[in-house]
């Protein structure tokens, strides 16, 4: 299937056929159009919505494609705890200037963190609400 197939949108929040797809997991082996956008939503890409349902291929390599907050791939898949374990692009930032290994961190994801610090944000998010 082509591009054009892939970037129909499909819901009225700007999901494309393959935004749905991928969060759903079901992208085929073959895709190759992860820089597909939803214009509705910051210009999320394909392969953030594959970052977070945590169906990124092996071989992916595209860590640094963002949207338009600067929010890379790898700021997606580091929320979830999706990044593989020979990641080494931790210096990536948003516009806001957070690095992947700041987000990681805050979500207790970051390999090397002391487990402690990462029960340490949890406890002070949950006294914030």
């Amino acid at each position: 299937m082509d591009r054009e197939y892939w970037a129909e949108v499909v819901v009225e929040n700007g999901w494309t056929r393959a935004h749905v797809t991928a969060a759903k997991g079901n992208l085929p082996p073959d895709f190759a159009y992860w820089d597909i956008r939803n214009e509705k939503e910051q210009g999320w890409t394909v392969a953030h919505e594959a970052a977070v349902s945590g169906c990124l291929p092996r071989s992916f390599s595209r860590w640094d494609l963002a949207d338009w907050d600067g929010w890379t791939v790898a700021h997606a898949a580091a929320v979830h705890g999706h990044l593989p374990s020979d990641f080494d692009q931790w210096h990536l930032k948003d516009n806001q200037g957070r690095t992947v290994e700041d987000v990681a961190k805050e979500y207790g994801h970051f390999p090397l963190a002391d487990p402690r610090e990462a029960v340490m944000y949890k406890e002070f998010w949950e006294n914030e609400t």
